[in-house]
């Protein structure tokens, strides 16, 4: 059986959005930041088993958004559809960590049936254990009952793990 499904990376600009859907599409990383303008769309098939012993293949369409805008009608558009989200901030930038509420609600505005996770990127530039960011991450992440990963685009840390996720979150009930 084939599925297909549109999930949408948000978050801040430079989270490095783009840099996880390369990481997880091609497995590769380019240090060199280019904004997204607009939207760019990735493909990406995922053989997946689901709970009642049916494989299915799932037709995974991810929609690269730019930095997140307040009140701006054309994200309502990128939006629109989509079955999941995955949630990018920066655990080295804490003002992206707390956007993250503030994206969930807008998304889920116009999506209220879809799922959704929380990536708190950029681990590998992050040293010290637990720390206030982490802490911030994970709070969020209880608040909604939401999954979340800490990860790397550079190393692909938790990468697969994250998009493995939302995927077979979108084709279970």
């Amino acid at each position: 059986t084939i599925t297909k499904k549109k999930i949408c990376v948000l978050g801040e600009f430079g989270v490095e959005k783009t840099s996880l859907i390369c990481r997880f599409v091609s497995n590769t990383f380019d240090d060199h930041y280019l904004s997204t303008i607009g939207v760019e769309v990735s493909k990406k098939i995922i053989p997946l088993h689901k709970k009642d012993n049916d494989d299915i293949e799932l037709q995974l369409y991810i929609w690269d958004i730019e930095g997140f805008k307040k009140n701006s009608t054309i994200m309502e558009q990128y939006y629109s559809g989509a079955n999941g989200a995955i949630i990018v901030g920066d655990i080295t930038r804490e003002e992206t960590l707390k956007s993250i509420t503030e994206i969930r609600e807008h998304f889920l505005n116009i999506n209220p049936d879809a799922k959704l996770l929380i990536a708190g990127n950029k681990i590998d530039l992050f040293q010290k254990e637990p720390t206030n960011r982490i802490v911030v991450i994970k709070s969020i992440s209880q608040t909604f009952n939401l999954d979340f990963f800490l990860t790397s685009a550079k190393t692909g840390d938790n990468v697969e793990n994250c998009f493995k996720l939302i995927s077979k979150m979108l084709v279970e009930n």
